[in-house]
């Protein structure tokens, strides 16, 4: 909110997927209905949606088939709760937009890095906590 991460959460899943991409994908539907409910208690508090939430996304492929209903077609196990991302998308409510794996600040919280992408990341963080 007004350039802030307002929910930064890292779960383990306990299924197995078969592609990163499936697994991306899950992870998004539950971020968007996070981002749903989070649009919906700020019009309670009288702050108007204008236009989508952007979420940033570091998979090309799970990109595509958010915005392809075909490539969904052909991605396996994949639930009927997870559909809530392509309804999002043509409601308006979110807008996806991909970001460089190494322009993602989320990944040091998700994954061990090489010490200089650790370094440009913490820096990161802490040159915005600071603004």
């Amino acid at each position: 909110m007004n350039g802030g991460v307002i929910v930064w959460r890292v779960k383990l899943s306990k299924r197995v997927y078969g592609s990163p991409c499936a697994s991306e994908y899950h992870g998004l539907a539950e971020l968007v209905q996070q981002v749903r409910a989070d649009r919906y208690l700020m019009i309670e508090f009288g702050y108007e949606q204008n236009g989508p939430t952007t979420i940033y996304e570091d998979n090309e492929a799970t990109i595509k088939v958010a915005q392809n209903p075909r490539s969904y077609d052909r991605m396996k196990g994949t639930e009927t709760s997870d559909h809530i991302v392509r309804e999002a998308i043509e409601l308006g409510e979110i807008r996806l937009e991909h970001i460089r794996s190494q322009d993602n600040i989320a990944d040091i919280m998700t994954k061990p890095l090489p010490e200089a992408s650790h370094t440009k990341h913490t820096n990161s963080l802490l040159k915005e906590k600071s603004k």
